[in-house]
């Protein structure tokens, strides 16, 4: 849904475009309500490849119901426009939650960590 920045390609050069798909995007908190119906400790994973704003803005009731949350935390762009990890983090934090655990996602051939993913709980 976003373009793949030169950082991705540059850490990554297998990873290519195979084709193009048109899709239909809803919002989480459309799609959720029933899912969670029958769940008292929801917990929420988005990985989306840098469109979790749009993802966590369609999903305000969603997160609020949920105890937990995890989130790819990028902190070079790889994505066009998408979410860095001072802002994620940022926004978990006026959200309710604070991080928990962090565990390596993503790194360059170098070794350069270019994403990790965040492991939120409620306060």
């Amino acid at each position: 849904m976003l373009p793949m920045l030169d950082a991705h390609v540059e850490a990554a050069p297998q990873v290519t475009y195979v084709g193009e798909e048109t899709i239909t995007i809803a919002r989480l908190d459309d799609e959720t309500p029933e899912l969670l119906a029958d769940h008292r400790a929801p917990f929420l994973k988005i990985d989306t490849q840098g469109f979790e704003r749009e993802v966590l803005a369609g999903g305000a009731d969603t997160v609020e119901s949920c105890v937990g949350l995890q989130l790819e935390l990028s902190f070079v762009p790889l994505y066009g426009g998408g979410m860095l990890v001072d802002e994620a983090v940022s926004w978990a934090y006026d959200h309710g939650f604070h991080l928990v655990v962090v565990e390596q996602g993503y790194a360059s051939p170098t070794g350069e960590i270019l994403q990790i993913d965040g492991i939120f709980a409620r306060d």
